[in-house]
């Protein structure tokens, strides 16, 4: 996927806490409730390891333009945060959504049929996040209706990756990660040998199984969670409230 080529679509309310965002950024700036060091595009910036004059040449503006946006001194917009994300590896969203959006990692099988990832690119799906998300917090995207079909397509939450999955997480209902490949979102119960039995509302247990990993479900949202899709369909797209979406192929990988 070609960085130049993003575009982002917003969702009403991801649009509403970008501007609550915007509106308060400058007097926040300005009584120090807000840190240069707490901004996305500077953090970013810093990252890649760019001063002020070099990201502002490689992205055809001037020092002064890369400080106000810094500082908040200037809006973050779609076209701004389009620019400069390819020349930072960051993502647009991140830069006009700080700290209010989650990537989604992949989807995640309710059922018991096998739903198999890749690991080997990135998604450019973000999703708003929960009031108690973390650096770590990720989604996944339900399909299946073992949870009941009020749950197939929505997002799922977490952040606390076990490898391997330990007792405290018997009764909780978990993204799994099994030995064959699949990724599933079931409630997990103790079986016999360090197995596991997966349990769902609308399907019959699933016996026996050896799961490589787990994590506790933090969140749930519905499909309109989902702030930002791919470029390969937005660009016929109205440019601010239509909302696509698109199967996604990807798990992120999960720590240790």
């Amino acid at each position: 996927m070609s960085p130049r080529n993003t575009k982002m679509v917003f969702a009403s309310s991801g649009i509403r806490t970008n501007l609550a965002y915007r509106q308060n950024g400058a007097d926040a700036q300005k009584s120090g409730m807000v840190s240069e060091n707490e901004n996305p595009l500077f953090r970013a910036r810093l990252k890649a390891g760019l001063t002020r004059p070099q990201l502002a040449k490689v992205a055809g503006t001037s020092p002064q333009q890369i400080e106000r946006l810094e500082k908040v001194m200037r809006e973050m917009t779609r076209t701004w945060a389009d620019r400069l994300a390819p020349h930072i590896r960051a993502s647009p969203v991140k830069l006009v959504f700080p700290d209010r959006s989650v990537p989604v990692q992949g989807y995640v099988g309710a059922g018991s049929e096998a739903h198999f990832y890749q690991d080997s690119h990135p998604l450019n799906e973000w999703v708003e996040a929960p009031d108690n998300a973390t650096k770590n917090t990720v989604a996944v995207q339900i399909r299946g209706e073992s949870l009941g079909p009020l749950f197939d397509r929505w997002f799922a939450y977490y952040d606390d990756v076990r490898d391997p999955p330990g007792m405290d997480m018997v009764g909780n209902m978990c993204v799994c990660g099994l030995t064959d490949g699949r990724v599933l979102i079931k409630k997990l119960k103790a079986g016999q040998d360090r197995t596991w039995t997966l349990l769902s509302n609308a399907e019959l247990p699933i016996y026996d199984v050896e799961l490589l990993w787990a994590a506790k479900v933090i969140d749930m949202r519905p499909p309109s969670a989902l702030i930002v899709d791919v470029e390969s369909m937005v660009a016929e797209a109205p440019p601010a409230k239509k909302r696509l979406q698109k199967p996604v192929s990807h798990i992120g990988q999960r720590k240790r």
